[in-house]
């Protein structure tokens, strides 16, 4: 993951931006919004300091795999949102859902009632600091969640296909 190592070079952990080639990229809520689709309303949501459950991302992706045409459209919602909050957004090591995520997921009117673009980003701001941490004591990595490397080959793309443009982040 050469790009990877190149990208955490370039974090600054105390303005939450990127500095590359003297240009500053900052890594906003907006940001986050425009990668993403998701929406910038709604109430923000702070799940990494709580318990975690029983249900383990790997079982959600079996319940995926295990869905079919004939699978009611709620159940299909849940565990299509489940998925993505799980194994996209917020895959954790331990492959297990914090409870307080499996909580808002199972109930479709408080799932849309939160703000998940200000939720991902406030994660993934933890993982750029923590994996740049790593990076520079030159400590291995470990693991990486998925979404950090496509998020940061975003904006490394934008800047390259769109030269003289404000790149995404």
């Amino acid at each position: 993951m050469p790009l990877m190592y190149e990208l955490l070079k370039c974090w600054d952990d105390t303005e939450d931006r990127f500095i590359i080639k003297g240009g500053v990229l900052k890594f906003t809520t907006d940001e986050v919004v425009i990668l993403t689709g998701l929406s910038n309303t709604g109430a923000e949501i702070i799940w990494q300091n709580k318990p975690l459950g029983g249900v383990l991302s790997t079982e959600i992706k079996s319940d995926m795999a295990k869905l079919s045409r004939s699978t009611d459209d709620s159940t299909m919602i849940r565990t299509f949102i489940m998925f993505l909050v799980s194994n996209l957004f917020f895959p954790l090591n331990s492959h297990k859902i914090p409870r307080k995520l499996v909580s808002i997921v199972s109930s479709l009117k408080e799932f849309s009632s939160k703000n998940w673009a200000w939720t991902l980003r406030e994660f993934l701001v933890n993982e750029f600091n923590r994996m740049a941490i790593k990076f520079a004591t030159k400590k291995p990595l470990g693991y990486i969640n998925d979404f950090l490397p496509l998020l940061l080959m975003s904006a490394v793309g934008s800047e390259n296909s769109r030269p003289g443009l404000r790149p995404i982040f």
